[in-house]
């Protein structure tokens, strides 16, 4: 078993030099040798830690059940841009891996936090204009949805795309009330790094 089972680093700078733990855990009922692949990429680097209890090599192991055994990956970056890396891991039982992914720069999209629609006719187009900037440095993919209206009462034109640095969009949010009532919901915009909320009412 990996601790963590994937690794994501968010917080680095060109030139430097980071350290990171990996733990592997034998859950076996009989010890079991381990063997951790050097990483391709030339950024990354895997050792066993100096503190680690278990018989060892520098990417060699043999692990007692129920024990775990430490491993340090040293990541050197040349800039702040994204970068992928497959830890392959084997045992004598089986072989799987560990996703390592290296954000760099995160996505920054500019965007209204509400849109206000006030009050409007029931059963009558009402358009609002979403300006999306994307302020960051690096490019990404978007869309733009809603869970709670179906598209005849809300939707949004262009709903998705891809926004370049520097770049930006004009999206029409169009509301068509079929009811008197209080609407109060949000458009959920998705992109590389997550979601955001833009509060619609």
């Amino acid at each position: 078993e990996a601790i963590p089972s994937e690794l994501i680093i968010d917080d680095y700078e060109a030139f430097g030099t980071y350290e990171y733990v990996l733990k592997f855990r034998n859950r076996d009922s009989a010890p079991r040798r381990l063997r951790v692949l050097h990483p391709e990429p030339i950024h990354f680097f895997i050792r066993q830690s100096s503190s680690s209890s278990a018989s060892k090599s520098t990417t060699q192991s043999k692990v007692a059940y129920g024990m775990t055994v430490e491993y340090i990956l040293t990541f050197t970056p040349e800039e702040k841009k994204e970068y992928r890396c497959t830890l392959m891991v084997e045992t004598e039982r089986e072989r799987f891996c560990v996703p390592i992914l290296a954000k760099g720069h995160r996505i920054q999209l500019e965007h209204p936090r509400s849109v206000q629609f006030g009050t409007v006719a029931v059963n009558y187009d009402n358009e609002r204009v979403i300006l999306l900037r994307n302020v960051g440095q690096k490019a990404t993919k978007w869309s733009l949805y809603n869970h709670d209206y179906d598209s005849n009462i809300l939707s949004f034109t262009p709903s998705e795309g891809l926004l370049a640095v520097d770049a930006f969009v004009n999206i029409s949010v169009k509301f068509r009330p079929n009811t008197v009532d209080t609407y109060d919901t949000a458009a959920i915009l998705e992109h590389d790094d997550g979601t955001e909320n833009i509060e619609l009412a």
